[in-house]
């Protein structure tokens, strides 16, 4: 079962105002979110503003890179916009799936 959906955005409040208007909300806003990770191969750090929503079961994710260090994310919307960057997805019995992973 799908439990998240994550999304790279270019204009973090328009989409969040555009969520709004389609009912969807209330959000959790994290600003200045500073995270360090490999881009190619290399040490970099971005900062990051990430919003997140319920629905049911579902959780929505919408993040956005606040600079305009080389990353994943600039790579992602430089290529062909926003959209759709991860999924999450939950399993009723992890060890039986881990193991068929493994296999």
């Amino acid at each position: 079962m799908i439990r998240q959906i994550g999304y790279i955005v270019s204009d973090f409040e328009q989409t969040i105002d555009g969520r709004v208007q389609l009912g969807v909300g209330p959000w959790c806003v994290m600003r200045g979110i500073a995270m360090s990770c490999l881009y190619r191969g290399e040490p970099c750090s971005v900062t990051l503003t990430i919003g997140f929503a319920n629905s049911g079961d579902l959780q929505l994710e919408v993040i956005h890179q606040d600079d305009d260090t080389p990353s994943i994310y600039p790579e992602f919307t430089d290529a062909g916009g926003e959209g759709y960057h991860q999924l999450i997805a939950g399993v009723a019995t992890l060890s039986r799936h881990f193991c068929r992973w493994c296999a």
